[in-house]
């Protein structure tokens, strides 16, 4: 007989909120985050397996993110998406149900310590006058929270930042026919949950886990061809230039239409709006190009952000003035790049915080170029700061041109 898992341990980057998830509750995710950092998860988040959102566990999964976990264990269902939201209604309403025995539970905190995550002397109190009234202690295990104060981006909707568009929301079982696939899902994601497009014509896929290997061979037996990337030190966004040649990130770009020289896949002038330096024979191998990543992503409060040069490279291996996708925008260099390059981004990103860093980072992009970021445009106190990274020209014959063809000027 075969045993199905209690859990399985994903990366909480891959788990999709419930948008319309009406509990809220400040102050929960903190003294969640203090529960899971000293014991550990009690409890699995429980999702449903064909979206992967979330059906309980809404503030362990923002917690997880504060805490910056690899791994978080998750309960998957398969479950209707009506059915997937009753249980979420039902499992948070069950909660309240239960009333705390004051005079024991003010004994066992005598024995066990006060100082236990959600407990104070304010709660006590309350605990304390609630039974006479009849009325219950809200648990708040599964209340949704910002994980940022300052995450003011609507989930659901869609940016238009210039020429391009960020939209707040799963790119899961979206198919967008862009020319150019940037593909780099959270760690330990399955990758086959995405596909390239039938216009897509070049793929840029950074390997992560087992299953990148998988995908990958799975485009060569479509007809993609493959071409390997390694960067090291500054375009992996490390500042080591003790160890030239160690690896730090492979990429693989693929492409459909192979070349017969292969340096007529490259689009040279964004190469040269890149900022990496060209050796003695002409190649674009200098990977150790200071870039600033390291200190971009801690300035911005992530672990990690990718260096807007190594999305340069990427750009390069598109044609002119493609549409690219971006379904795992993160941090949205892809964006940065793609406006610097004369490229048309469309990126969807999951984290709250992350769409509203990636609105601040485009509107200082055009702070600092001189033009008019719209009106989804959202400011912050270094709005006028020159974003780190490549060579910003502040517009360049190629961006001019690429703009004209999609009917804007930058």
């Amino acid at each position: 007989m075969k045993v199905e898992k209690a859990a399985e341990w994903v990366a909480p980057q891959a788990l999709v909120p419930w948008p319309d998830n009406p509990r809220s509750n400040d102050g929960a995710v903190e003294e969640v985050a203090k529960s899971i950092a000293a014991f550990g998860f009690g409890a699995p988040i429980v999702a449903r397996r064909a979206n992967r959102e979330i059906i309980a566990g809404h503030t362990r999964h923002l917690a997880a993110l504060r805490l910056r976990l690899v791994k978080v264990p998750v309960r998957y269902l398969d479950v209707s998406a009506e059915d997937a939201h009753r249980l979420a209604l039902s499992d948070n309403k069950t909660g309240e149900l239960a009333t705390w025995d004051v005079e024991q539970l003010s004994a066992l905190l005598g024995e066990l310590g006060a100082d236990l995550p959600g407990f104070d002397a304010s709660l006590l109190e309350q605990l304390a006058a609630a039974p006479a009234a009849g009325r219950d202690v809200e648990e708040v295990e599964d209340v949704e929270e910002p994980v940022d104060a300052s995450f003011v981006s609507e989930p659901g909707r869609t940016y238009q930042l210039g020429r391009h568009s960020l939209t707040f929301g799963s790119s899961l079982g979206v198919t967008d026919e862009a020319e150019l696939l940037l593909f780099d899902p959270p760690f330990d994601v399955e990758y086959s949950a995405w596909r390239p497009a039938s216009k897509t014509v070049v793929v840029v896929v950074w390997r992560r886990c087992d299953s990148a290997f998988r995908w990958v061979a799975d485009r060569v037996d479509e007809g993609f061809g493959t071409h390997e990337l390694v960067f090291t030190g500054g375009l992996r966004g490390q500042h080591n230039h003790t160890l030239p040649a160690c690896m730090h990130e492979n990429v693989t770009v693929l492409r459909k239409h192979w070349w017969s020289e292969k340096f007529e896949a490259l689009d040279r002038e964004t190469l040269a709006l890149s900022g990496v330096r060209v050796v003695a024979d002409g190649r674009h191998s200098s990977w150790q190009e200071r870039s600033g990543g390291v200190l971009e992503a801690q300035s911005i409060g992530m672990a990690w952000a990718k260096p807007i040069p190594q999305m340069m490279i990427a750009m390069a291996y598109g044609p002119r003035g493609c549409a690219v996708f971006d379904p795992c925008a993160g941090s949205g260099s892809g964006l940065i790049a793609a406006e610097r390059s004369g490229r048309t981004w469309r990126g969807y990103e999951i984290q709250g915080p992350w769409v509203d860093l990636i609105r601040r980072r485009w509107t200082k992009e055009c702070a600092a170029a001189g033009q008019d970021p719209g009106p989804d445009q959202l400011s912050s106190p270094a709005v006028a700061a020159a974003e780190p990274g490549a060579r910003r020209p502040r517009a360049s014959r190629l961006a001019r041109a690429s703009a004209r063809a999609v009917g804007s000027d930058p």
